[in-house]
């Protein structure tokens, strides 16, 4: 079985974490709250995937794409996805959920409401990184 690689982005603000809803018409994981991403194409690069994502998912650019940690992770539609995730140092404006059914706000004492384990352990691998971030 193949393992799909993705990309995913955390990005803070006062102390907060932006999260997304997926919508629940998704394949995988439909309705859950998440740290926002996506797949990364044949031949595409992780920073080139990066790029491409943050654009397609909030509208933005990010000045410089800071590597967290990679942890699997099985999809409830059993697809197994490489998840890379990625700091964004540097963003300007207010991210438009153009994929997801909604963006929020988690502050960091809220991970909680996070769907996934591995949402909240790459958040704290960040924080165990650059804690002053928090």
């Amino acid at each position: 079985m193949s393992t799909s690689k993705i990309v995913c982005f955390i990005l803070l603000k006062n102390g907060k974490v932006l999260v997304e809803k997926r919508k629940v018409y998704k394949e995988a994981d439909p309705g859950a709250v998440t740290i926002p991403g996506g797949h990364v194409k044949d031949g595409e690069t992780l920073l080139d995937a990066c790029k491409r994502e943050f654009s397609e998912e909030f509208g933005l650019s990010c000045r410089d794409f800071q590597f967290v940690c990679t942890l699997l992770y099985t999809a409830s539609n059993s697809e197994h996805m490489e998840l890379n995730y990625f700091f964004c140092n540097g963003w300007k404006g207010m991210p438009k959920a153009a994929e997801a059914d909604k963006l929020m706000w988690l502050h960091h004492t809220e991970l909680e409401k996070l769907s996934f384990d591995e949402d909240r352990k790459a958040i704290a691998e960040l924080k165990s990184l650059n804690a002053e971030l928090f």
